[in-house]
């Protein structure tokens, strides 16, 4: 154990050290130095040295006598009784009755400080009341403002990277009040809408959202890919209700069996498609199809083709994250 210093005569809020005292022993073992002082109030305590650096101010515990403590002092809800000894920190423990008519022993400091203000009443309804303030927990809206909070800060839910995770934040005036929120949007026109945000690279806010039914909310997702036939421009979502093809298989047709997005699209189930070779693009030497080069940077091969077709650079159309912009040209 290091050498302990000589704190004799110096003083420590309101106590004075007078002398070394006996080590006090744990029940683990261990031993702790202790030190005899003297408070301003003129009471002897017997205190560990660690306590004079860590109690502020130090003292015998007179803060919490009975000239701040008395009977028939009120703190909080509690009515203070009477004296019930110390504890073993030398706090002044006190019988107090609480208004709800619980009774309890609590110690000075925590009366005196506020940290205890009633028997736990209080803290209950006053949760209570903060639950109860609109009384439309478990509602529809209610469920789409909890939602829309937990995709922008919580990065445990599903899509909270289209989100949260690239700067999407909720406005302090709907995150700080359901009731604001309820206010400015009112319920869904129907089950199947959705919050939907006029910029998507905005935030949740009184300007930027509206409700959205689901069918136009999926042709306005960052993930979406668009094919061009015949001068008509839509999304795998859309081609899919107007030819009768599913999603699954148009997605399939391009991104399995390397066709192109056009033949995707139009080519009915049963018939079958002329065949062409798939388009070659080298790129730093290398020779591969659309459909190689789409999986080796995880890139839709639709993206690709409809790149393309914009006239963007070849090593841009390949290489570009979704959703990142092009180094070369417009």
């Amino acid at each position: 154990m290091p050498k302990l210093n000589d704190i004799t005569g110096q003083r420590f809020g309101r106590l004075i050290v007078v002398s070394r005292a006996a080590d006090k022993i744990f029940p683990t073992g261990d031993k702790k130095p202790q030190w005899h002082c003297v408070c301003d109030c003129s009471n002897e305590i017997t205190i560990l040295a660690t306590s004079l650096k860590t109690i502020s101010p130090p003292h015998c515990g007179c803060r919490n006598r009975k000239h701040e403590v008395s009977k028939g002092k009120i703190f909080g809800r509690w009515t203070v009784e009477s004296e019930h000894g110390e504890n073993k920190h030398g706090r002044i423990m006190w019988q107090c009755t609480c208004n709800c008519g619980s009774a309890r022993i609590v110690d000075g400091y925590s009366l005196v400080s506020g940290a205890s203000r009633s028997c736990g009443c209080l803290r209950s309804e006053l949760t209570s009341t903060r639950q109860s303030t609109h009384k439309e927990t478990g509602t529809l809206l209610y469920g789409v403002w909890t939602t829309m909070i937990s995709r922008c800060e919580n990065s445990s839910v599903n899509g909270y990277h289209r989100y949260g995770g690239r700067g999407i934040a909720v406005c302090k005036k709907w995150r700080n009040s359901y009731e604001a929120f309820r206010d400015d949007m009112g319920d869904p026109p129907t089950l199947d809408h959705s919050l939907e945000r006029h910029n998507g690279d905005d935030g949740y806010n009184p300007c930027n959202v509206y409700y959205a039914h689901k069918l136009i909310q999926a042709n306005h997702t960052c993930a979406n890919v668009f094919v061009d036939r015949c001068g008509i421009r839509l999304s795998i979502a859309q081609w899919a209700r107007k030819t009768g093809i599913s999603q699954s298989l148009i997605h399939a047709r391009i991104n399995r069996l390397g066709w192109s997005p056009e033949d995707a699209v139009s080519t009915q189930i049963g018939v079958r498609r002329k065949l062409r070779k798939p388009r070659k693009i080298t790129m730093k030497g290398i020779t591969k199809s659309i459909p190689e080069w789409a999986e080796i940077y995880g890139i839709p091969s639709t993206v690709i083709y409809n790149r393309l077709k914009s006239e963007w650079a070849t090593i841009d159309a390949i290489t570009t994250p979704v959703g990142g912009k092009r180094k070369n040209g417009a």
